[in-house]
C-alpha cells in the first residue's frame, strides 16, 4: 500500500478521484488547495501527489526526502513537453485503469 496526496480544488471531483485511488489498494489524504498540501507535506512523506500544475507543490514534492513522485491531474490535453518537474499525467476525464498506469508510472521513478 501506497500513500498518495490528492490536491483537487473540486470536491465533487476530489471525492471520486480519491475513492479510485483508494480503490486501487492505496491510502489518500485529499485536500482543496496547494497550500494545505504544502502545510501536511512538511509533517507527512506521501510516495506521490496527484495535483494540478503548481510550481510551489512541486517544488515542496521535490524538496523532501526521498522526492515525492508528482502525477499531474490535467483539466484539459496539454503538451506534456513544455512542462517539467512531473513523473506522470493524466488529462481529465480517466479512467481507474488509466489513473493506475499513471500511478505506477511515477512510483517506478522512485525505484
Amino acid at each position: 500500500m501506497k500513500t498518495f496526496l490528492l490536491v483537487e480544488h473540486e470536491a465533487q471531483t476530489r471525492e471520486v478521484v480519491k475513492s479510485m485511488i483508494q480503490n486501487l489498494g492505496h491510502y489518500v489524504v485529499a485536500v482543496p488547495d496547494a497550500l494545505t498540501a504544502q502545510r501536511i507535506m512538511s509533517y507527512i512523506l506521501f510516495d506521490a501527489v496527484c495535483t494540478a500544475y503548481d510550481d510551489g507543490l512541486i517544488t515542496a514534492a521535490e524538496g523532501t526526502s526521498p522526492p515525492t513522485r508528482v502525477v499531474l491531474l490535467l483539466d484539459k490535453q496539454l503538451d506534456s513537453k513544455k512542462i517539467i518537474r512531473f513523473d506522470s499525467f493524466l488529462s481529465k476525464p480517466f479512467s481507474i485503469s488509466t489513473l493506475r498506469d499513471a500511478l505506477e508510472i511515477a512510483l517506478a521513478h522512485a525505484a
